[in-house]
Formats: structure tokens, sequence, C-alpha cells
């Protein structure tokens, strides 16, 4: 329900469009100033829709957000912004090895550095939000080198620590793409 009225209000903007149409087919045939009046109601509801939307941050919203500033510090060399995003009791798998959150930051560092990393573009990306943690599926594809391009399905488990959702845990990615 959150998703349709604060994420992406399509199907409410399209049903108000509908009811815009079928007030605007009874005003031509009876002219009257009730059906006039009657027409005001859905711009305004679509207004009200539209500002409610732009307001509210959902837990996804706030989620994916925190994602495409890591993608951001990584494209822009600033990994020291990284780490804000992890949780205190953060683990990740790299290279069948668990590592922690000061390692990971040497690790994002050798590899943005050693690979040359330009760009990160997120594809197919899904957040489920179940209480206070989340799980999140997505493809990125990163380009380095001379334009060289590779993707990577990754697994992310966020919690919600105050206000913010931090990463948990990663699963070691999967080099490759979902359609």
């Amino acid at each position: 329900m959150s998703e349709t009225f604060f994420e992406s209000p399509l199907y409410v903007y399209a049903a108000l469009g509908l009811a815009e149409l079928v007030l605007a087919v009874f005003w031509y045939e009876r002219r009257g100033r009730k059906f006039a009046l009657a027409m005001v109601v859905p711009p305004v509801l679509a207004a009200g829709v539209a500002l409610v939307a732009h307001l509210v941050v959902t837990d996804r919203e706030q989620i994916e957000s925190a994602a495409q500033d890591i993608a951001n510090a990584i494209e822009q060399r600033r990994v020291d912004r990284i780490p804000g995003h992890f949780d205190d009791a953060f683990t990740a798998r790299v290279a069948g090895m668990t590592i922690t959150k000061p390692q990971v930051v040497a690790v994002c560092n050798s590899n943005v550095q050693k690979w040359d990393v330009s760009r990160v573009v997120f594809h197919k990306v899904s957040v489920e939000v179940s209480g206070s943690r989340a799980a999140m599926h997505l493809t990125t594809f990163l380009t380095y080198g001379q334009g060289s391009r590779t993707g990577l399905i990754w697994d992310l488990t966020w919690i919600k620590r105050g206000e913010r959702w931090l990463i948990l845990e990663v699963e070691e990615p999967t080099q490759g793409f979902e359609l």
C-alpha cells in the first residue's frame, strides 16, 4: 500500500484521470454546475498525492538512496564515505573470507584503484523490508579501465538503527547479470 501512494503513485494518477474523464462526460451531457465543481476534485487529489509522495521518504527509498551514495563514493574515489553506511556488526564475504567493517574500506580502496572503476550503474534493484531488517538484491554494472564493463549480482542485509538504515551483511557477489 505504501508503495502505491509514496513510491510510485502511477496507478493512483491513472484512477484519478479516469475519474476526471467520467466527470467530464457527465458534465458534457448535463452541463451542471455540480459536475463542473466535481471536476476540480481529481486534480486536487492528484496534487495532494504528488505532494505526499515527494515529502514521505519510505524505508525502501532510504535504502536505495544509501546504496546510490555508496556507488557515487566509488565513482568519485571517496571510499572514506562508505563506512558510514555499515553497521558496527558488519560482515562481508570476499574471496571466501569473512571481513569486517574496518577491512572492507581497504578492500574497496584497493579494488577501485586496481580496476580503475569509473562508473557504477544499478539494474534490477529489489528491496524487501520486514520490520527493522531489509533484504536487498541488485545487479551492478561496473565500468572500469578503458571502458570495460562487468556485472555483479549482490545480496545485502540491511538493519535499521534509529532512523538510519545500515548494511549489516553482504554475501559474496556473483559475476554476471539478471534480465
